[in-house]
């Protein structure tokens, strides 16, 4: 699991299903953190954080979009307001905290796979090891295909209004989840909030 951790503290938690041990990894590495002072555009504007009662600000969203490899060795990951993406074998998360060494191979085994484009929300993978990332500021969804070591675009559509999460179906087909976000941003800078 991810924690977003507007507090600034993001970070992997992991959880042990059959006996409910939970611990956390690379709690504040630079890989999980926000970027500082990000300003994404959705929507061809400029758009800064504002919630009722508070500063305006940009967005703290750290880690968000992850996703396992078919063959569990691995796991890609990056901060919302991010443009670059990361991995890291999934076996330095799953190792225990009562391994002194553990939080420190884990830092040590980050892989930076470079910019992807754009802000990225969701992940999801496919069979053959594309790891597409849907991306807001971009209204579309992007792949990295670790064969070439690039990012790709997959598809682009004014419809598609902050892509937040997906799932590739029994059928075979892309579903994802389309938050619109659009509203409460674009209202926000006309009129009060």
């Amino acid at each position: 699991m991810v924690d977003s951790s507007n507090e600034g503290r993001p970070g992997f938690i992991m959880l042990d299903l059959g006996t409910g041990d939970s611990w956390r990894r690379l709690t504040q590495d630079p890989s999980v953190l926000r970027v500082q002072q990000d300003l994404p555009s959705y929507m061809s504007r400029p758009r800064y954080y504002n919630e009722l009662g508070m500063p305006i600000g940009y967005q703290q969203e750290g880690l968000d979009g992850i996703q396992l490899t078919p063959d569990g060795s691995r796991v890609y990951y990056s901060p919302l307001t991010s443009n670059y993406l990361y991995s890291i074998p999934s076996v330095n998360l799953r190792a225990r905290d009562s391994d002194p060494l553990a939080e420190l191979a884990a830092h040590s085994n980050i892989s930076h796979h470079g910019q992807r484009g754009a802000n990225a929300n969701g992940f999801e993978g496919d069979s053959n090891g594309l790891i597409y990332q849907l991306m807001p500021t971009e209204n579309g969804v992007y792949y990295y295909a670790p064969a070439d070591l690039q990012t790709h675009g997959l598809v682009e559509d004014p419809r598609i209004i902050w892509p937040d999460s997906a799932s590739i179906g029994f059928d075979g087909y892309f579903y994802m989840n389309i938050n619109q976000v659009r509203s409460y941003y674009s209202d926000c800078f006309q009129v009060s909030c």
